[in-house]
């Protein structure tokens, strides 16, 4: 199995390394992500045996899922919610909002009492809210997994039809500029 360039052994890596070095082969892998119909209510893979995203209708929705899956742990937090509106705009969320959500996530994942559970994170299935959802969770895969913008965008891309809405310019008018998941990863795989 070839290693990236600069890749240190195996037993020199921190677990959160391991971890990364383990999506990333699966990742490369036949069947990572397959490509998979929308629907609130189904869990699509964002960080294969380890993470995934779904939408619910309402609390009981959620109670309901979490009662049919006790082997999974199902979170959520109002992060994606909280963009403030300039005009017609709806996101994405500013980087305090991206770094809070990137040390819960990282907090979770890395939690030991958490090791041997599949964890779901569930949104609203408000459109413009899911789509804030879907950019915090891909930065994370940039940021805290050191994944490219094209690698982020892929388990949401798998998705069809997209449910997620392109961010638009702050103003009132008819968008003519769409601002996809993509160039809002770019911007980010940029900054860092």
């Amino acid at each position: 199995e070839d290693i990236p360039e600069g890749a240190m052994a195996a037993e020199e890596m921190s677990e959160s390394e391991n971890l990364t070095t383990n999506i990333m082969h699966a990742f490369l892998g036949e069947g990572a992500f397959q490509k998979s119909t929308w629907a609130v209510g189904t869990m699509y893979v964002v960080i294969p045996e380890r993470l995934s995203f779904t939408s619910h209708r309402d609390d009981e929705h959620t109670m309901t899922e979490i009662r049919q899956h006790p082997n999974l742990f199902f979170f959520s937090s109002d992060l994606q919610e909280r963009y403030e509106p300039y005009c017609a705009d709806f996101g994405p969320v500013n980087l305090g909002v991206v770094h809070r959500f990137c040390e819960m996530l990282h907090e979770r994942i890395q939690d030991p009492r958490l090791g041997s559970r599949h964890l779901v994170y569930y949104t609203d299935e408000n459109p413009l809210v899911r789509s804030n959802t879907a950019f915090l969770l891909s930065t994370y895969m940039v940021c805290c997994h050191g994944w490219t913008a094209e690698q982020a965008v892929v388990p949401f891309a798998m998705i069809e039809p997209n449910p997620f809405k392109p961010f638009r310019d702050a103003t009132y008018l008819p968008s003519d500029f769409p601002v996809t998941l993509l160039d809002c990863l770019m911007s980010i795989e940029k900054a860092i």
